[in-house]
């Protein structure tokens, strides 16, 4: 095997499975991180709108008026 040792400079030896596997679990944890703030910040924004009274939900006249279509017949 020493005769090989002066060889492993010119191989371009791939990565290991390891470090390969644990780059995928990293880029998955910043994302499960990023969508958790994603998320927690839109229920943010909705809790912030809701204490100010502007939920369109129990305060129409927060909402724009829209005109009135006809019918359908």
């Amino acid at each position: 095997m020493k005769g090989k040792e002066a060889f492993s400079k010119f191989i371009n030896a791939k990565p290991s499975n390891a470090s390969v596997k644990e780059k995928l679990r990293q880029e998955k944890k910043a994302m499960v991180k990023a969508r958790r703030e994603a998320i927690e910040k839109h229920f943010e924004e909705k809790r912030a709108a809701k204490q100010n009274g502007n939920n369109p939900a129990t305060n129409p006249s927060a909402t724009p008026a829209t005109p009135h279509k006809k019918p359908k017949q």
